[in-house]
């Protein structure tokens, strides 16, 4: 799933004293006192993930034969002298 997409389990409530707390508003909340240091680590562990997330997405999407429809434009492109080069 990508960064931020909606997951319930985000929502799950904690208790704070007589405050109730999502998890994310919880996270939100750890995030923002973290140094800049331990900042750009999660950053870069959250985009690391992200990347990886879509990377096994996109493999799940070309096995599954949902982007086919790429390949028959890029091959009728091709036919028609159209097809564009990186």
């Amino acid at each position: 799933m990508r960064a931020g997409a909606w997951e319930p389990a985000l929502y799950i409530k904690l208790q704070k004293g007589a405050q109730q707390m999502t998890q994310l508003e919880h996270l939100q909340t750890e995030i923002t006192s973290l140094s800049q240091h331990d900042f750009k680590q999660l950053k870069d562990w959250l985009d690391a993930k992200d990347w990886g997330d879509w990377g096994n997405q996109i493999a799940a999407d070309s096995a599954t034969g949902k982007l086919d429809f790429l390949k028959r434009e890029a091959l009728a492109a091709k036919v028609k002298g159209t097809l564009k080069g990186l």
